[in-house]
């Protein structure tokens, strides 16, 4: 008499074995489909997730379908094992179908550790070298010496009231000074750049320099509280006449005297 008992449990075994998550087809997508028989199954998710990015870049609704791509991953992360059991593919056994989803698997996990490793040295690379203010800064060096009346600039003041002048996205004058700009126009992002002058500009003096910080502004049109700053890390940056800079940056709590 044949035994159907074990006939159910083998397939009670399957279907859980079917029932867990696919690592492979989690991280892999389109590339674990194609080798494992599931392209089919997979395609029409594919078309879905195409359409989703498409719609993300519309503004307004962008952002809430941008939210829908990770759930479509983890969706065919759960039906992965299922697609490609009852796919294209001939599997030997369910043995052998477990021993190639395995080693997908380690492939994923191998894959996301390298990548965090990279992403984590490109990070630590990036704050120690990159320093993001480096070509506005010389942007503003740059215009500052070869401005016509250069030589007869004497204090960061007379530097200050040149960018205003010149500039119509530089719509003010702070400090009893009179040596800070606000770049920016009437935006609630922009640029405080404090200059600073005393005699003939050289590196190895250090006596001319200029410093720098990203500002958000807390309100729209005029700057004019420190308390409804925030100020990004500044940047001090030493020139000399050449236009040649030398950066060091500042720590984080800088404030200017506006």
């Amino acid at each position: 008499m044949y035994d159907y008992s074990m006939e159910n449990a083998e397939r009670e075994r399957i279907k859980n074995e079917l029932n867990k998550f696919n690592w492979g087809a989690f991280g892999f997508g389109w590339i674990w489909a194609i080798f494992n028989g599931a392209w089919n199954d997979y395609f029409p998710t594919l078309l879905i997730m195409i359409a989703v990015v498409a719609i993300s870049k519309i503004p307004v609704i962008g952002p809430v379908f941008r939210l829908i791509c990770p759930g479509i991953t983890i969706y065919v992360g759960t039906k992965g094992n299922e697609w490609a059991y009852n796919g294209t593919k001939n599997w030997e056994s369910i043995e052998r179908f477990q021993e190639v989803q395995k080693k997908w698997a380690i492939a994923f996990a191998i894959y996301f550790v390298v990548g965090l490793i990279v992403v984590m040295f490109v990070a630590i690379y990036a704050a120690k070298y990159y320093n993001p203010a480096n070509k506005l800064c010389n942007s503003y060096v740059k215009e500052v010496v070869s401005a016509p009346d250069y030589a007869k600039f004497n204090s960061g003041k007379d530097i200050a009231e040149y960018f205003v002048k010149s500039n119509p996205n530089m719509y003010s004058l702070y400090g009893e000074d009179g040596d800070t700009v606000f770049t920016g126009g009437k935006n609630k992002y922009g640029d405080a750049v404090k200059f600073f002058k005393y005699g003939d500009c050289s590196l190895e003096k250090y006596n001319c320099y200029m410093v720098y910080n990203s500002v958000i502004l807390n309100i729209k049109y005029q700057p004019v509280r420190k308390e409804e700053q925030i100020l990004i890390p500044a940047y001090k940056v030493f020139f000399d006449d050449k236009g040649k800079t030398k950066f060091i940056k500042i720590k984080a709590d800088i404030k200017l005297e506006f």
